[in-house]
C-alpha cells in the first residue's frame, strides 16, 4: 500500500477499527486503485474507506456485515475530518439511492438509473474544512441559516418525488434552487460557477455542487443532452465525467 501519508488516514484509521472490532493484532497487506480524484466532492474517501473496511475483515476470514461496516466507516471519517455525513459511507456501502437523515437510511426503490454529467474543477476541497465553515455560520447567524438548511431538506424531499414520477425539467428545477441555497452558505467557488452555469446553457435541467463545494465537482441533469454539456465543461477548462448513478454498492469476492 503506497501513497501520500495525509491521503492513506481513513485506510489505516479504518483497519485499526475492523482489527478492534474483530479483536485481532498482526497486519494486512493493501493495495488501492481508484479512478475517483481525492477532494472532488464525489465520495472518494468514502468509496476507499468503506472498501478497505471489507478487504481487511475479509483478509481475516470475517466477512463483516455491510451495517457494520458502514459504522466503522463514518465513525473513521468522523475521526479523520472532524466531521462528516452518514450519506457518502452509506451509499459505497449499500449502493442505490439512499435517503439519509441523521442515523435513518431509507432506500428509495422506485428510482431507476439515469445519466448525469459531472464537471470536475481540478480544484481539491477540503471536506472537513468546509463542513466545519457551515456550522460556524449557522452558530454565528442561527435565525440566518438555520431556515436556509431546513430549506435544503424540503428541496430534497421535493426532488425525490420528481425523480419518482420521472419529472426531470422538475427535479433539475429543484437542484437550481438547492444550488442558490448552496451559494448564500459560501460553499461555492468561481469556478464552480463557471460550471455550473455553462451546464445549463448547455440543455441541462439543472445543475449543482455535489459534495461539500469550495472546489471538487458539481453535475449536471442533462438526460439527452449529456455530450453537449461535457463538451461545454471541457471547453470551460473542465474535466467532464459522464456516468449514471445508482449503481451497486460494496460486493465481497
Amino acid at each position: 500500500m503506497t501513497g501520500d501519508v495525509e491521503d492513506l488516514r481513513y485506510v489505516t484509521r479504518v483497519s485499526e477499527r475492523v482489527f478492534n472490532y474483530l479483536d485481532c493484532g498482526g497486519g494486512v497487506s493493501l493495495s488501492i486503485e481508484s479512478d475517483i480524484p481525492p477532494g472532488s466532492g464525489l465520495g472518494s474517501s468514502s468509496a476507499v474507506t468503506t472498501s478497505s473496511a471489507a478487504a481487511v475483515s475479509s483478509a481475516l476470514g470475517d466477512k463483516l456485515d455491510r451495517n457494520v461496516i458502514a459504522r466503522l466507516a463514518f465513525e473513521t471519517e468522523v475521526d479523520v475530518q472532524g466531521a462528516a455525513s452518514r450519506a457518502g459511507v452509506s451509499v459505497a456501502t449499500f449502493g442505490g439511492f439512499l435517503k439519509v437523515q441523521e442515523e435513518k437510511i431509507e432506500e428509495i426503490e422506485e428510482l431507476s438509473k439515469f445519466g448525469i454529467a459531472i464537471g470536475y474543477t481540478q480544484e481539491y476541497s477540503d471536506t472537513g474544512k468546509l463542513v466545519r465553515k457551515v456550522r460556524e455560520l449557522k452558530e454565528s447567524s442561527p435565525e440566518v441559516y438555520d431556515p436556509l438548511i431546513r430549506a435544503i431538506g424540503k428541496i430534497t424531499k421535493n426532488g425525490i418525488a420528481a425523480l419518482k414520477e420521472n419529472n426531470l425539467r422538475k427535479a433539475g428545477i429543484l437542484m437550481n434552487v438547492n444550488q442558490n441555497i448552496l451559494e448564500a452558505l459560501r460553499v461555492s467557488s468561481p469556478k464552480l460557477r463557471k460550471l455550473i452555469e455553462i451546464s445549463r446553457e448547455s440543455g441541462a435541467k439543472g445543475a449543482k455542487i455535489t459534495g461539500a463545494g469550495g472546489g471538487g465537482c458539481m453535475i449536471a441533469l442533462g438526460n439527452d443532452r449529456i455530450d453537449e454539456i461535457a463538451n461545454a465543461i471541457r471547453d470551460k477548462d473542465g474535466r467532464p465525467i459522464k456516468t449514471k448513478i445508482g449503481g451497486e454498492g460494496l460486493k465481497y469476492y
